[in-house]
Order: C-alpha cells, then structure tokens, then sequence
C-alpha cells in the first residue's frame, strides 16, 4: 500500500519559501556604499520580521509538545515509582540471603580444612550449601578499590610494587604514579580484574553483589 504523502500546511510552506529566498538575497548581499548599506538594512529588516513570525507559528507547536512530553513523563513516574522501590527491596531481599549462603559456604569450608589437619577428613560434612535456584534472576559481583593508607600505597608505588600490580591487571600503559593523586578511575579497574588477588598497599579491593534478571 502507497505511503500516505504527510499534508503540508500552506502557509508554514509559504513561510518556508520566504525564508529560503531571504537566504539566498542574504547570501549575494555586498556593502560597498550607503545605497547598498541601506538595501541590507532593509533586508535585516525583513528577515527579522520573519523570524518573529516563524517563532509565533512555531512557538505553540513547540510549548505544546513540551507539555505533552512533562505530562508523559509525570504520569510514567507515577506508576514506576512503586516498580522501582519494589525491584530494590526485593534486590536487597535476595542479595542478603546470597550473602549469608557465600558466609556460610566460607565457615563450611574453613571446618572441613580443620576435619582434615584434625585427621577427620573422610568424615562427610553433612551440612552442604546448595547454590539457590533464582529462576531468571543472577547475581552480580563487581569490586571497587579503597585506599585504605596513602603512606602505605606512595611506598609500594616508589618501590615498583605497584607497577607490577597494574601489569597483572592489563594496566601497564598508565603510570603507578597517578595512584598518588588516589586516581579511584585506575585503582577501581585493578580492583575489577584482579579481585581479592589485588596486592596494593595502602589498598584493599571491595566487593559488592547485585541481582540482575534475564529478559
């Protein structure tokens, strides 16, 4: 089916003519004397005019859809709020039960280590975490740096240390000696790629965990 041809109004097409012939004049328009200084006088004149009448045709069209766009948005606030709040309790909700399973799975590990150096290795430990069933939803663990001692991080940087650190972290293009100035941009990137194994001192690696959900 032929496209519908979008309707023109006449006289925004009259104005749109006006203007680019305006233009045109504008543009071949030399002042050399008052005669010519007078005809691009006149001319300043009435492309002035018509600007006053573009903006009052177009003006209301603009404010109008302004208003119409804030009321949308208005109205989508109203009912996403709620959404919002509820996706972040329940995300706090799961995150915690997340980190009490990793605490637990921890202390579960640390005493199966002690049955073993205690010779009780081939005893089962029977109190197993299971990894819980989220349906569609995941968990998210990113990890950020905190610089903990300047003292301590301007001597790892002074000793080579550091460099070292940003060379496991596929940093080694930028200099250990932007960390003085507790460049958080460089030391959240060695934080992201090497973990809990980040070897800064003067800074520890934090993690945080998130929910997400498959679409």
């Amino acid at each position: 089916m032929a496209k519908e041809k979008k309707q023109v109004n006449p006289k925004d097409k009259n104005v749109e003519e006006r203007a680019l012939t305006l233009a045109d004049t504008a543009c071949t328009t030399v002042v050399i004397d008052q005669p010519t200084l007078d005809k691009a006088s006149v001319l300043l004149g009435q492309v002035k005019a018509l600007r006053t009448e573009v903006a009052g045709i177009f003006d209301p069209i603009i404010a109008k859809a302004h208003a119409t766009h804030k009321e949308a948005l208005s109205q989508k606030k109203k009912v996403d709020t709620p959404l919002a709040t509820a996706e972040r309790i329940i995300k706090t909700a799961m995150v915690d039960y997340v980190d009490s399973l990793i605490v637990k799975r921890s202390e579960e590990e640390l005493l199966s280590e002690e049955m073993a150096k205690a010779g009780l290795g081939d005893l089962a430990f029977k109190e197993h975490v299971p990894a819980p069933d989220m349906g569609g939803a995941y968990t998210i663990t990113t990890w950020h740096a905190e610089v903990t001692s300047m003292h301590d991080l301007t001597t790892a940087v002074a000793s080579g240390q550091v460099t070292k650190e940003m060379e496991k972290a596929g940093l080694s293009g930028l200099l250990a000696t932007d960390l003085l100035l507790a460049n958080m941009t460089v030391l959240n990137k060695m934080a992201s790629a090497l973990k809990a194994d980040m070897a800064v001192p003067g800074v520890k690696a934090v993690s945080s965990t998130s929910i997400g959900r498959r679409s």
